[in-house]
């Protein structure tokens, strides 16, 4: 993985690299932060040591994530909305060595590390990085990711869209602790992109003027987010959006009607539909959606094909209904 992210910071030098709230940063002092996470994590002298995250969505966020690829350390994204119980509860299970947090001094925020007591039980190996899944079933649940299943995935990303992706700018949105920010990632980072974080994730105002003050090249948002922006660039006045050139969307059903309405605010983007659960790494399918209905079933879009080196299995549990799971490899 650290090709990736070497390739990455010495690609532009002084051109902007990522955009915060606060201000734009350059590649060089991304460079400057990624080493100094880097050293950091290795005066821990463990391999593959666990590195847990608990930081605003900042420069600093996502420089860290940067350090744990370039090193072989893994990452874990906590929420600042966890209660401590649960903080506690996922900082065990998830066997990190330090933890990456503020520290609250006359109204200041200062970045702190905590060194955390494990036992010295073996448990991971060649990870990249936990994520804690929604809790559907009660307690969350970490999903561990490893080296290999990531890296994968940036092959098959870089191979599938090197003629495809034409954007140079993107959006980071989606929530933190999701692997839907690893998936802008891994197109960032492969396509040199200068990358633009929103303050507050589900702030649908912030991330529509964000996208329109600079020009985003590539938004990835859930169905659901698209139908809130496609409304309030109505409410804004906001007819055509002729600068994207990529929309990725997932995580939900995406219908034909959404393409419709997104192919009329941005007609000269190229539209996605990625499917993936999040113990597969990411996305396993994904389909460019055109005005061509042949994979459109009531109104719903299909997930399309797979990656390449992925095993598809369909078990079917109702022969009448026709309905079953779909088993991947």
């Amino acid at each position: 993985l650290n090709k990736y992210i070497n390739k990455f910071l010495k690609s532009k030098g002084n051109k902007y690299c990522i955009t915060d709230h606060i201000r734009s940063y350059t590649f060089a002092e991304v460079s400057e932060k990624v080493n100094f996470y880097s050293k950091l994590i290795k005066t821990i002298n463990k391999k593959n040591p666990g590195i847990g995250i608990l930081l605003d969505r900042n420069v600093d966020y996502l420089c860290v994530i940067f350090a744990c690829m370039k090193v072989g350390a893994y990452y874990v994204p906590f929420s600042s909305s966890l209660i401590k119980k649960n903080l506690k509860t996922q900082i065990k299970d998830s066997k990190i060595d330090l933890l990456i947090t503020y520290k609250e001094s006359k109204h200041k925020k200062k970045i702190i590390f905590k060194k955390i007591k494990n036992d010295n039980e073996i448990r991971f190996k060649n990870l990249s990085y936990i994520i804690f899944t929604s809790g559907s079933t009660g307690k969350k649940k970490g999903v561990a990711i490893s080296q290999n299943n990531y890296n994968c995935y940036f092959e098959n990303i870089s191979k599938e869209f090197k003629k495809k992706f034409k954007a140079k700018s993107l959006i980071l949105n989606g929530e933190i602790t999701f692997d839907i920010i690893n998936a802008d990632l891994v197109f960032a980072l492969i396509f040199n992109c200068h990358i633009f974080i929103t303050y507050e994730n589900n702030n649908i105002f912030e991330l529509c003027n964000t996208i329109v003050k600079n020009k985003i090249h590539s938004v990835y948002c859930v169905p659901s987010s698209w139908e809130k922006l496609i409304k309030i660039s109505k409410l804004m006045g906001l007819k055509k959006l002729n600068f994207i050139k990529q929309i990725n969307s997932g995580g939900e059903t995406f219908s034909y009607n959404l393409y419709k309405n997104l192919r009329k605010l941005a007609p000269s983007a190229k539209i996605y539909n990625f499917y993936g659960p999040t113990e597969f790494t990411i996305n396993s399918h994904y389909i460019e959606v055109k005005k061509n209905r042949e994979f459109i079933l009531d109104d719903k879009i299909s997930i399309g094909r797979p990656f390449k080196n992925t095993i598809c299995k369909i078990n079917i549990l109702d022969t009448k209904d026709k309905t079953g799971e779909l088993l991947l490899k």
